[in-house]
């Protein structure tokens, strides 16, 4: 099982803490400095598990520790192509507020997606992404659906 960085044995950024509590302020103003952006899936199978989540994870540039931020939880209850839709739309829902220049130092969104997920399931996510995006190279407008 991919495991949150926070579980493992990495050292992790405490630069938004004092002791154990979060300083807001602190968070706040620590976005400025967070280097190379990359997202981390923490789940074993696409079948419903517990304890599955999407991070933001970055080098803090203050500290040089790693900096990890789950930022959705996915329901233990789903699997399979719901699985893959509720990672998928958390996703989403953060690219889209990223600042630009963080996004153009990324694979395209699409690649960075697939990328999460364990080789053993990335063919299974290629076809959702497939079925359920439409591609500027596949020829046929779908209309209302969302480009990744």
């Amino acid at each position: 099982m991919r495991q949150c960085l926070k579980d493992g044995e990495s050292k992790v950024c405490r630069c938004v803490f004092d002791g154990d509590k979060l300083n807001i302020d602190a968070y706040k103003l620590h976005e400025n400095h967070l280097g190379h952006l990359r997202f981390m899936l923490s789940y074993e199978k696409l079948d419903p598990e517990e304890n599955r989540s999407l991070c933001r994870v970055a080098i803090c540039e203050k500290c040089g520790e790693l900096y990890c931020e789950s930022i959705g939880r996915i329901s233990e209850r789903v699997g399979g192509d719901d699985t893959i839709e509720e990672i998928f739309n958390i996703f989403a829902r953060q690219i889209s507020t990223l600042q630009p220049e963080l996004i153009l130092t990324q694979p395209s969104p699409r690649d960075v997606f697939i990328g999460l997920f364990d080789d053993k399931d990335k063919g299974t996510v290629n076809n959702w992404v497939n079925k359920k995006i439409s591609r500027p190279d596949a020829g046929e407008s779908t209309g209302g659906t969302q480009n990744v």
